[in-house]
């Protein structure tokens, strides 16, 4: 049985994804790739360092939006329609 896409924008599936690390029904895998990616865009040592200035951010605004619609990809369907209703 294939699993209900529901269609997000990116704006509306970060707060999802920001929600989403401190609910219990969050699976464990998601959690570990939201804390994964804050980690990787918090602390200046990635692909390409934050101190070179623009290209050193690229890497971080490839990286946000992939992993936010993976993580959101993650979670279950009844927390994501939740998120919608409640908007």
């Amino acid at each position: 049985m294939k699993k209900k896409q529901i269609k997000l924008t990116l704006a509306e599936k970060f707060p999802l994804f920001l929600k989403s690390f401190f609910k219990r029904e969050t699976p464990m895998l998601a959690k570990v790739l939201i804390l994964a990616t804050f980690l990787y865009v918090l602390l200046p040592t990635d692909l390409l360092p934050d101190f070179l200035g623009p290209l050193g951010f690229i890497d971080d605004a490839l990286l946000l939006p992939l992993m936010v619609n993976s993580v959101v990809k993650l979670l279950p369907n009844q927390m994501v329609q939740q998120e919608v209703k409640a908007n």
